[in-house]
């Protein structure tokens, strides 16, 4: 079963899906788009479900994984 992995990257915010092998999105533009998902893995800030909402308020939904 895949885990969200919440995330800042480059001030914006991100999701990885641990064990998803590199599956990551950002939120860019106004959209949830595919993220380089070791870059975001390796390199970006991992927050708390609730320091991710409270740093980026609502967002839409996740594409499906």
């Amino acid at each position: 079963m895949s885990e969200l992995v919440y995330c800042s990257y480059e001030g914006r915010p991100a999701v990885y899906v641990s064990g998803s092998g590199g599956v990551a999105w950002w939120f860019v533009d106004g959209a949830w788009k595919s993220a380089p998902g070791p870059e975001i893995f390796s390199n970006a800030p991992v927050l708390t479900k609730a320091e991710f909402d409270a740093r980026f308020g609502h967002l839409p939904a996740l594409p499906e994984i």
